[in-house]
């Protein structure tokens, strides 16, 4: 159960870093979840695999997560010197 609200959380854009992050996103998530624990059900997947399966999908989310995050921090427009803000002298 913790694994599954975890991974909608994290698969509708929840930032495990806090900080941002929408409702509806979560809804999003939570049904792409269900769909994809539905599908598995369909096919007869056994128990073992369909739980090996949300975790890959929660693994490929929170690495989505922070390479996003990464390069969103390093990027040329909001590099690590550029705070945004100018100084006037």
């Amino acid at each position: 159960m913790e694994l599954d609200a975890i991974a909608a959380c994290v698969i509708g854009g929840t930032s495990l870093k806090g900080g941002r992050g929408s409702v509806g996103g979560v809804i999003i998530g939570a049904l792409i979840m269900a769909s994809l624990l539905n599908g598995m059900t369909l096919l007869t997947v056994s128990p073992e695999l369909k739980l090996i399966a949300r975790g890959g999908v929660l693994v490929l989310a929170v690495w989505l997560d922070v390479f996003l995050l990464v390069k969103n921090k390093w990027s040329p427009t909001s590099g690590p010197h550029n705070t945004g803000c100018r100084r006037s002298v």
